[in-house]
């Protein structure tokens, strides 16, 4: 999910701005400590100022994202993400989501999350996905499985056919 410029809310170019005042406070007292032992050129210390600027301006487009706190999906792009239960989740356990492991804990369910079972990442604490069952998925999941069903199904009927001949 990519976000121009245009789509970034206005309190965060104001935090990130405000937290950038003590950076630039800082390096003004440090060319002021220095100017007091060796000269330093007037045109230095605008430039070195401005410099500091320029690249709190460059690194802002990289940044930003740690500065908005109302989207938490831009915040956290795992949110919304789908997973599969690599053991039941009653109430925690582990679900894998993009090619990796996380300890997870249902939400709104009263009934244990079974194994194979898709999820949805709906918050984040630490390192906890809190999800719930994902019942769209799972009608779609049935299906591929019993494709795959299928598949080795034809494959261990061609091993036991070789089986028989050797």
């Amino acid at each position: 999910m990519r976000f121009r410029l245009k789509e970034i809310p206005s309190r965060v170019y104001i935090r990130y701005g405000l937290l950038t005042i003590p950076g630039t406070v800082v390096l003004i007292l440090i060319l002021i400590i220095v100017q007091n032992w060796v000269p330093i050129p007037s045109w230095l210390r605008v430039s070195l100022i401005l410099l500091w600027i320029a690249k709190e301006v460059v690194l802002f487009p990289f940044t930003w994202r740690a500065y908005d706190h109302a989207r938490p999906e831009v915040f956290h792009p795992m949110i919304g993400l789908r997973g599969i239960t690599k053991e039941r989740l009653a109430p925690t356990g582990y679900i894998l989501v993009q090619g990796e492991r996380w300890k997870a804990e249902k939400m709104l369910s009263e009934h244990p999350i079974e194994k194979n079972k898709w999820v949805r990442v709906k918050k984040i604490e630490g390192l906890k996905l809190f999800v719930v069952p994902d019942k769209a998925e799972d009608r779609g999941q049935k299906a591929e499985d019993r494709g795959q069903k299928a598949e080795v199904n034809e494959v261990g009927s061609r091993n036991a056919e070789v089986g028989k001949r050797g």
